[in-house]
């Protein structure tokens, strides 16, 4: 298999400098048989990761082409756009299946699983409104996003980036390839148009303030999910928080989450007001506070007043009305 993976490795990277070539179409032929053969062909982990990175990039390719053209170019003649979405659907549930075993997955695997995974999801999103030349193909490839992809991918990108399994310092390329994993998945909540949720982001925004080495790509997260729905950023701001009340140390966590989120709103919302945007952080993270008191396995009452007694110098800071608004 020594061929086949040098074969695989040249392609890759030659698609990646030009993939308008016509031969993508027959590539992704080839790469679709593979596909289904790829259990048995005994690959390195780093040949099984490339293949996934080149068959990610054939069929973008293809579907790129065949949204691009006219109904007069050649290259898409005859192109049957049925069998090309089945191909992007046994793609899309093989690269699903991947996140159930992430915790074991190595990095040479993982970093192609994740940025193909979310290359495609953006790719085969959903559109309410395909135009005419686009709709027969976005018809057969369009993927739906449920909510427990989202919640496997958080968790999967959580384990490989943060989850201490992978050295990285600021001179590595695995640190090279953690960032890009955190910029992709932001991609997706950047560009998905048919997201069903964004709370799974807490799993990732959590980290914001932790790592220095990351900061660029969670303050950007950060942004793009205040940018969609600021509500949505408050409950997960909250989410987070109550997260920190099941841990020890909830004092420190806390207040250092809490401190960081101050210094995002200065550095990312100057256009915000700033007792605007504490109010709705207290008032969120009140919110879910009590409904934790009253849910089986929630939050025990002790570790909420001690939350509380954190929170109060933020509550103190507020003017007058803010506060008797909440």
């Amino acid at each position: 298999m020594e061929s086949y993976s040098n074969a695989i490795t040249r392609l890759c990277v030659l698609i990646e400098i030009n993939n308008t070539s016509e031969h993508v179409f027959t590539l992704a032929e080839y790469l679709a048989n593979d596909l289904r053969l790829l259990p048995k062909m005994n690959l390195s982990d780093e040949s099984i990761g490339i293949f996934y990175r080149l068959y990610k990039n054939a069929l973008y390719a293809v579907v790129q082409c065949c949204l691009a053209a006219l109904p007069s170019d050649n290259p898409t003649a005859g192109i049957k756009y049925d069998q090309l979405g089945k191909r992007v659907q046994a793609f899309m549930g093989v690269l699903v299946e991947q996140l159930d075993g992430g915790q074991q997955s190595p990095f040479t695997v993982s970093s192609h699983v994740a940025n193909a995974l979310c290359n495609m999801l953006i790719l085969t999103q959903e559109t309410t409104e395909p135009s005419q030349q686009t709709g027969s193909i976005k018809q057969h490839m369009m993927y739906r996003v449920e909510p427990e992809v989202l919640a496997k991918l958080s968790a999967y990108i959580e384990q490989h980036v943060f989850g201490g399994g992978v050295e990285s310092d600021a001179e590595s390329s695995c640190l090279l390839a953690q960032k890009l994993m955190l910029a992709t998945y932001n991609d997706v909540y950047r560009l998905h148009l048919a997201l069903p949720r964004q709370s799974d982001t807490c799993a990732i925004v959590k980290y914001y303030g932790e790592n220095a080495l990351f900061a660029d790509e969670l303050e950007q997260l950060l942004s793009i999910v205040y940018g969609k729905d600021p509500k949505e950023f408050f409950c997960l701001v909250a989410h987070v928080v109550m997260d920190y009340c099941k841990k020890t140390n909830i004092n420190a966590k806390v207040k250092k989450f809490l401190s960081n989120l101050k210094q995002f709103a200065k550095k990312c919302l100057t256009h915000e007001n700033e007792e605007e945007y504490l109010t709705n952080i207290i008032q969120s993270v009140v919110g879910q506070s009590l409904e934790q008191v009253f849910t089986i396995n929630g939050v025990a009452l002790n570790v909420i007043e001690k939350l509380f007694t954190i929170m109060k110098p933020l509550v103190t800071q507020l003017p007058l009305e803010n506060r008797k608004a909440m």
